[in-house]
C-alpha cells in the first residue's frame, strides 16, 4: 500500500524513468547482450524495476516494475473497446509490446494525468 502512494505521487517520474531504462535495455539487446553478459548501466535499468527487494536509495521503491506492469495492463483493458477481450488477451500473454503500445502509455510524452 505505501509503495502504491509513493509510485502514485510520482508516476510522471516513474514513467520517464521506465521509458529511459526500456531504451537502455533494447539498446543492450540490440548489441547483443544478455542477462548474463549487460553492461553496467543495463543492469542498473533493469535493477531499477525488478529483483532489488530491500535493496533500493531511500528515494526509490522495491520491485516497481510490477507496479508499472499494472499500470500498463490497466491502461491497455481502460482504452479497448472489448474490455472482456482485452482481459482474455492479457491472461492468454499477449505480445508485451503491443499491450504498451495500446495502453497510451507507450511515450513518456503520453502520460500526463493518466
Amino acid at each position: 500500500a505505501e509503495r502504491d502512494q509513493w509510485a502514485i505521487a510520482s508516476k510522471d517520474a516513474l514513467f520517464r524513468q521506465y521509458h529511459a531504462d526500456r531504451r537502455t535495455l533494447r539498446e543492450s539487446v540490440a548489441r547483443g547482450e544478455t542477462l548474463a553478459t549487460f553492461s553496467t548501466e543495463a543492469r542498473s535499468a533493469l535493477g531499477r524495476w525488478f529483483f532489488n527487494h530491500n535493496q533500493v536509495a531511500e528515494d526509490w521503491r522495491s520491485d516497481l516494475g510490477y507496479w508499472i506492469g499494472r499500470q500498463i495492463a490497466s491502461a491497455y483493458v481502460d482504452q479497448a473497446s472489448d474490455r472482456r477481450k482485452a482481459i482474455r488477451d492479457l491472461v492468454q500473454g499477449m505480445d508485451p509490446v503491443t499491450v504498451l503500445q495500446a495502453s497510451g502509455l507507450s511515450d513518456s510524452g503520453q502520460i500526463g494525468g493518466q
